[in-house]
């Protein structure tokens, strides 16, 4: 169940990526929970209220009460009644979803550890590598793999993977970080296993690469001309529009006039027409 919220969050970051590609990467995650919550079912009473409100001009209820959620999370003053922890050990990623700017360099992982409720000193040791998924390895990231060792006074510990930055206009795409072999055992006696597993959803996390090479924009700087018809030729003004972070304008697949392609530093061009 976590891995399809999971999902779908992931889902609804590349939809409103395609159709924001100026949005910052906070802003895109603030925008998909107010999406995600706005899905939830609701009942009628809810709609009755929500009209009620804002026919007197007092906004929506769905993002007053998305606000006091965050705050909730923040300023419970009454913290109901918690079962005690489980004497075990566990291990996840938090949290398991990660999104990146191409240009990014290197993106950090958390993983962290909850002892429960065990009385004794314990080290734990966990195994990670990266999967790739539509993010191809050594072309958008480094692949790692390697092993954390929480002594007995940790509780996270972070994991960096490398991101490559290239010039190439891609779609958003994403790999994996997996942990495995998860071992705990007593530090006063290490042939003294402890009990342990990974949390729901936290033993694979999710890195969305988000690319930055867009490309530009070509448009006449009119939709209508008009000249005379012994005129014989019309010249006419193509403009392109660039928003770049790092590379160069390149004559790729729009060709305006194969003899003059676009170069570097250019932002107009002249067709000619014969009439």
């Amino acid at each position: 169940m976590a891995l399809m919220q999971q999902r779908h969050y992931l889902d609804v970051i590349k939809k409103l990526r395609s159709e924001n590609p100026n949005l910052s990467v906070p802003e895109l995650e603030r925008l998909a929970s107010t999406w995600i919550f706005t899905e939830i079912p609701k009942s009628r009473a809810f709609y009755r209220i929500q009209a009620i409100r804002k026919m007197t001009g007092n906004g929506d209820i769905s993002i007053k009460r998305l606000k006091e959620r965050a705050e909730d999370d923040h300023q419970n003053v009454a913290m109901p009644l918690m079962p005690d922890k489980p004497k075990q050990v566990t291990v996840g990623f938090d949290p398991a979803e990660y999104c990146v700017l191409e240009n990014v360099g290197t993106v950090e992982l958390r993983c962290v550890l909850d002892r429960g409720s065990l009385a004794v000193s314990t080290e734990v040791v966990v195994n990670y590598t990266t999967i790739a998924d539509t993010a191809a390895e050594y072309e958008d990231f480094i692949p790692t793999q390697g092993v954390l060792t929480f002594g007995p006074s940790e509780s996270e510990k972070f994991i960096e993977i490398g991101i490559v930055d290239n010039e190439e206009y891609e779609d958003d795409e994403q790999f994996f970080v997996k942990l495995t072999n998860l071992d705990a055992y007593c530090a006063d006696n290490p042939g003294q296993k402890l009990p342990a597993q990974f949390s729901e959803g936290g033993s694979v996390a999710t890195v969305m690469i988000i690319d930055d090479d867009h490309s530009g924009a070509f448009s006449f700087t009119s939709q209508v001309f008009r000249v005379p018809e012994s005129q014989g030729q019309l010249m006419l003004e193509v403009r392109i529009f660039v928003k770049f972070i790092f590379g160069k304008i390149r004559n790729g697949t729009v060709l305006i006039c194969p003899s003059t392609p676009y170069i570097r530093g250019e932002f107009a061009h002249h067709i000619f027409a014969r009439l």
